[in-house]
């Protein structure tokens, strides 16, 4: 497992699979549900990533505040545009 700073929020991430592995091509990225986490998704899989890995690079995610990925300690206030 990886992990990147994003607005002041330690996300946790892996890159797995494919021949793409190496840097090229586009990887398929696959976010859990909502409540839920990577781990959530290992013990009840919705489609076999191990499969999808065989040809492709699979970027999964824990979302902010879910799984370990760290949470904010201050309020947003629904500005989510860039």
């Amino acid at each position: 497992m990886s992990r990147l700073t994003v607005r002041g929020c330690e996300l946790a991430y892996e890159l797995i699979g494919g021949p793409g592995h190496d840097g090229t091509g586009t990887p398929f990225v696959w976010g859990h549900g909502l409540s839920s986490s990577r781990a959530d998704e290992d013990r009840r899989p919705l489609i076999d990533l191990a499969e999808v890995a065989a040809s492709r690079r699979v970027l999964r995610y824990d979302a902010r505040g879910h799984g370990e990925s760290g949470s904010l300690t201050t309020s947003v206030q629904g500005d989510w545009s860039e």
